[in-house]
């Protein structure tokens, strides 16, 4: 005959202490989507900012997102240089080239850009611009 072991009190009192320190378990669906609207601010700046007809204003606020270093910023500031460089004689005094070049080589150009600003900057976007815009188009817009 075997005897069932008993089962000793301080068991008894772990296992309801246990019981009453858990936390109920309440089995349901799982959390669905909130259906909030998510707003990419940065997408938002740069939507004003091409509507901004005026190309010193537009640069300005290039220049205020610049330290951000987001992709879709140096982007802009390649589509700034591709509209200059697409003039038939583009001045190399032209306002939007210089700011624009000054902003790729202090916020996106690796420190080590040996050449000056404009050239620099106008190389690296050469270099570069297919795989910003194609990475740019990853994130929101």
């Amino acid at each position: 005959m075997t005897a069932e072991p008993a089962i000793r009190p301080h068991r008894l009192v772990a296992l309801a202490l246990l019981a009453l320190l858990a936390p109920p378990a309440f089995a349901g669906p799982p959390e669905g989507v909130s259906g909030r609207m998510v707003l990419d601010e940065m997408a938002d700046r740069l939507r004003k900012c091409r509507s901004v007809k005026d190309v010193d204003e537009r640069l300005r606020r290039l220049l205020l997102l610049a330290p951000s270093r987001d992709i879709r910023v140096a982007v802009a500031l390649g589509d700034e240089l591709d509209g200059w460089l697409a003039e038939k004689q583009p001045s190399p005094y032209d306002s939007r080239v210089i700011m624009a070049t000054i902003i790729l080589y202090a916020h996106y150009l690796p420190p080590d850009a040996a050449e000056g600003p404009k050239r620099a900057a106008i190389e690296w976007w050469k270099k570069n611009g297919d795989d910003l815009r194609r990475r740019a188009k990853q994130l929101p817009r």
